[in-house]
Formats: C-alpha cells, structure tokens, sequence
C-alpha cells in the first residue's frame, strides 16, 4: 500500500511588538493540502482500502500535528471544494477534479487548528460555481 503525502511548510515567527522581544506570533503555511476523496473512492471501487473511512479524516495529518500545534495561526491552500455534489460541468474536459466532505474534512482542518484555508488554486472551480458557493 501506498500513501502519499506532500506538504510544503513555511514558518514565519514575527515579534508582537517593539516592547515585547520575548512574544512571538507563529504563522505557518501550508501547501496543495486536499483529503483526495476523489482518489480514495478510485481506490475503494477497485478494491484496495478508502483510508479516510478505515482510518479517519484526522490520520493525513497526525504526523504534522506536532508541527501545527506550535503555531497560533494556519493557513493551507486548500487543494479542492468543500462539496458533496459529484456532478460536475467539466467532466470528460478536465483530468482531475477534486472534492472534499464538507463536514469531515472542515472538521479534520478545524481540529488540526487550520483557521484559514485558501481557494486561490486550480481546484477551486471543479464543481462550478455551485460547488464553490458551497465550499
């Protein structure tokens, strides 16, 4: 079995203030982070195992949560929709469309303390404008 995982992280620690050499504000960035649903139900239907339902939304990432945990803000490029429609106005037009539970994935990011997740991507369109709105 194969699991893959890319995450680029970049940390920025910046003073909070002239006065106060010792506080620190922790940001981290994260990047291209997607559930990849669509891969794991491509999985499911040719038998091998669908992850996030044997393991949970919140095993991607627990080794990052170390990482996270030190961090007062996080913002992920989130890589997909945060959509339960699988009908889409590019299928057959476009090789990969992604999507994502939108109440566990939403609860997964939350629960690893990822309070901002940007859509300016290439993913953020797969399901329409709908799909969009949705997210």
């Amino acid at each position: 079995m194969r699991v893959w995982a890319l995450c680029f992280c970049l940390a920025i620690a910046l003073p909070a203030g002239p006065a106060a050499a010792k506080e620190e504000l922790r940001v981290l960035f994260l990047g291209d982070l997607a559930f990849a649903e669509n891969y794991q139900d491509q999985r499911k239907a040719e038998g091998e195992e669908h992850i996030l339902e044997s393991r949970g939304y919140d095993w991607p990432l627990q080794n990052l949560r170390k990482i996270l945990e030190r961090h007062a803000h996080i913002v992920a490029n989130f890589e997909t929709t945060l959509t339960a429609r699988r009908e889409t106005p590019y299928e057959g037009r476009k090789t990969y469309l992604h999507y994502s539970d939108p109440q566990k994935a939403g609860a997964a990011l939350a629960g690893m303390g990822i309070g901002i997740a940007s859509l300016a991507n290439n993913h953020a369109y797969d399901y329409g404008r709908e799909g969009l709105a949705e997210t």
